[in-house]
């Protein structure tokens, strides 16, 4: 433990007792491996649970940590990365261009069509769903894939090109698979998984190790999890 003395207010304003003494400290905590084994969502619910809301402390804040190797035998990465990617979508040599669909919500199936085709005929390299456009009744997601492929599938034939393209499937364990069975034999294409981090790397084994597809987890999350009033004082 390192004291870094006392402060005039709570580190979060309307957190503690205003009137009450407040000190700032930085700690260093450990837990065997045996206690979470190489779990993320485990790692997670232990280093980033339930702490922040004892009343014992005004805010805390999460500035480093440090994994034995027993998690990268678990996590070993991305199963395409990079250099996948790049095989897949078939571009080497330069930047991707890509884009992502908008609106986000409001399009149908048919209309979303549209767009790509309009962004196929102008050489783009893949194409994202946004995170909010799912499953909903405007949009179903099989009549969109449907849709998406035909395009993309008369474009390759008759260009050579195959644009990329990455559908939300985000859902329920039972939905996602049912929605990647839907569109893993339509050619090459991304699938993004709009979950939590968390929910995400739960997730991990039953998709991404077993599909032959690429998964894109987008940072959900994570700016709520960020937020800090003091968080740049604190990184300078």
């Amino acid at each position: 433990l390192e004291d870094l003395g006392p402060v005039s207010t709570p580190s979060l304003p309307g957190a503690g007792r205003a009137d009450a003494p407040h000190r700032q400290a930085k700690v260093t905590l450990s837990w065997p491996l045996a206690n979470l084994g190489p779990s993320l969502p485990n790692l997670l619910a232990t280093v980033v649970g339930n702490l922040f809301e004892l009343k014992y402390f005004s805010g805390l804040r999460l500035v480093d940590l440090r994994l034995p190797p027993a998690f990268a035998a678990a996590y070993p990465g991305p199963r395409f990365g990079v250099t996948g990617t790049r095989t897949l979508s078939g571009v080497h040599g330069r930047p991707l261009i890509g884009t992502i669909i908008k609106p986000s919500v409001g399009l149908s199936a048919e209309d979303t069509a549209m767009m790509v085709a309009d962004l196929c005929a102008a050489g783009i390299d893949f194409i994202k769903d946004d995170e909010l456009q799912g499953d909903g009744p405007a949009c179903p997601f099989t009549a969109r894939v449907d849709a998406v492929m035909r395009v993309i599938n008369a474009h390759a034939d008759k260009t050579g090109k195959r644009v990329m393209f990455a559908f939300n499937l985000t859902g329920e364990v039972d939905e996602k698979r049912t929605r990647h069975d839907h569109a893993e034999p339509c050619g090459k294409r991304r699938f993004v998984d709009g979950e939590t981090s968390q929910q995400h790397r739960g997730h991990q084994g039953h998709f991404g190790r077993e599909a032959g597809v690429v998964f894109e987890g987008p940072p959900i999350g994570q700016c709520r999890q960020r937020k800090h009033p003091h968080r740049h004082d604190r990184e300078q």
